[in-house]
């Protein structure tokens, strides 16, 4: 349901870069990692937005967890690694 707002991303990358920003190994004026953020104003001039991905989603009753983590835990945990969290059968390594 989410969307990686990365520099990495081909459409976000074109997106910075025709607001005039710039993209620095992978960084928003070679600081930020996300395109899309709150706060960060010093980076609006380098093509950062506040706007989200917003995604609607009727939850289904076999839809037992929602998980919601900002992007530093998704660059630690793996989609299954979630699950596994979820299901209690994580196990640390």
């Amino acid at each position: 349901m989410s969307i990686d707002d990365k520099c990495d991303d081909p459409g976000e990358n074109a997106r910075v870069k025709a607001m005039g920003g710039i993209i620095v190994d992978n960084r928003i004026g070679g600081v930020l990692a996300v395109t899309r953020a709150f706060g960060d104003h010093a980076l609006i001039k380098c093509g950062l937005v506040a706007t989200p991905h917003i995604v609607r989603h009727v939850i289904k009753p076999f839809e037992k967890y929602l998980v919601i983590a900002s992007d530093g835990i998704w660059d630690e945990l793996s989609d299954q690694d979630a699950i596994s969290l979820c299901n209690d059968d994580y196990t640390t390594k």
